[in-house]
């Protein structure tokens, strides 16, 4: 009964030991996990029967801090390839990459790294400009966004995109919620398109009411 006792003592103490190892990810950051066991040797007890050997606690803590490079740096990397970089104080930007070590990055702010990489609040009010950078202006004739040294045109900033204005059955992951677009946009200007051009056609003038948010609500032909 006593042999059971310090047995079941032993393991106890080993399941502590391994809890904390496995936990302290902080320290790991700046010092491998070895580095903090404080076990020695080998102890014998009972002829063999219970074991406690530091040698297995190292090897533990080697596979752990393995497991944390891998996981820390592949994250990294692959939030990196969707324009999302974590700094080492834990900022997130989404403009240009630095070069840190991923150990020296949290697993919290990795955490928040994964949401933010589909999150677009970032753009709100930035103006539109393709992939070199250069900045695309609207035209009134068209409502088309384009590139050009002509700079009189509409200034556009980039906003979430909603179901409305995007293309029916086409899809966006907006702030984490993938969102399928209606096409509300597109058959709006088309009807405005088609009512302006039977106006144009038979002569007439178009007098529109417009509702709260700006869409036209009615249209009439008024004539000369």
């Amino acid at each position: 009964m006593k042999e059971k006792k310090i047995f079941f003592a032993f393991t106890v103490l080993i399941s502590i030991i391994l809890c904390i190892s496995i936990s302290s990810t902080a320290a790991a950051s700046t010092d491998q996990r070895r580095g903090s066991i404080q076990s020695k040797g080998v102890i014998n007890y009972a002829n063999g029967k219970v074991i406690i050997d530091s040698a297995d606690l190292i090897s533990l803590a080697d596979q752990t801090d393995e497991l944390e490079i891998s996981y820390k740096t592949a994250l990294t990397e692959s939030l990196a390839q969707i324009g999302t970089y974590v700094r080492a104080d834990g900022s997130i930007e989404h403009s240009s990459r630095e070069e840190i070590d991923p150990q020296q990055v949290r697993y919290g702010d990795l955490t928040a790294g994964i949401l933010q990489s589909q999150a677009v609040d970032h753009l709100a009010d930035t103006q539109a400009a393709d992939t070199n950078g250069n900045i695309y202006y609207a035209r009134e004739v068209n409502n088309i966004l384009e590139v050009t040294n002509d700079d009189t045109g509409m200034p556009v900033y980039i906003s979430p995109a909603l179901e409305d204005n995007l293309t029916a059955d086409t899809a966006a992951w907006i702030n984490g919620k993938c969102i399928v677009g209606t096409g509300a946009d597109n058959y709006y200007f088309y009807q405005k398109g088609y009512i302006e051009g039977y106006a144009a056609k038979v002569g007439a003038t178009v007098e529109y009411v417009y509702d709260d948010t700006g869409r036209v609500s009615s249209a009439k032909l008024i004539f000369p």
